[in-house]
């Protein structure tokens, strides 16, 4: 019944201020569960309802269309680079 509680306040909040940002870090708090949790549940929820398709894992990872993890389809061609030269500057140092 919490659990549900929970995502109904979210849902709620969410619709009466328009945004979803801080929605689940606010209802987390007032009723004294952690952020992650509340937000797990939204989107558990979310996919049992149909509202949202089930991210596939594979090794703890969220995977891309292609297989690869997402970081790096975010990321993108320019963004590895960045990393690359980054890591290696923490390297030399």
């Amino acid at each position: 019944m919490e659990k549900a509680q929970a995502v109904r306040l979210v849902r709620a909040l969410r619709a009466e201020l328009g945004t979803s940002r801080g929605t689940v870090r606010r209802v987390a708090d007032q009723l004294g569960f952690g952020v992650e949790s509340v937000r797990k549940w939204v989107a558990q929820a979310d996919i049992d309802e149909g509202a949202a398709a089930p991210i596939e894992r594979r090794g703890g990872h969220p995977q891309g269309p292609a297989g690869h993890r997402v970081r790096h389809t975010v990321i993108g061609p320019l963004g590895r680079d960045v990393l690359r030269e980054a890591q290696r500057v923490a390297s030399s140092t």
